[in-house]
């Protein structure tokens, strides 16, 4: 149910759209990687936000997912709100979004 939710919200019109689940309900095993077969389609940047504690957790479980079914890149970003927005990291985000990718 809240997959299909989140996604019939992201097919719409730009709007905010938040769900609360509670831990162990599968947010990063099942839900992200369904959300992302969908929504990483090349024509517009999904990105994933996660704590320091679970990047890695988060990135195991999307290199898995598509890695050979149906492969998408992962990328990896580090920053935060001093981070400078260069030319160089705009056009590795645009890069992402072209191929499809998941930030």
């Amino acid at each position: 149910k809240i997959v299909r939710t989140l996604w019939a919200g992201a097919s719409g019109e730009p709007a905010a759209l938040v769900s609360q689940l509670i831990m162990g309900a599968g947010k990063t095993t099942v839900v992200l990687p369904l959300l992302a077969l969908y929504l990483a389609d090349g024509s517009q940047l999904l990105m994933q936000v996660v704590p320091a504690t679970l990047l890695t957790f988060t990135q195991g479980v999307l290199r898995e997912r598509f890695s050979s079914f149906v492969p998408k890149a992962v990328y990896t970003f580090s920053f935060d709100r001093t981070t400078a927005v260069t030319p160089q990291l705009v056009r590795k985000l645009r890069e992402a979004e072209g191929h499809g990718g998941l930030v």
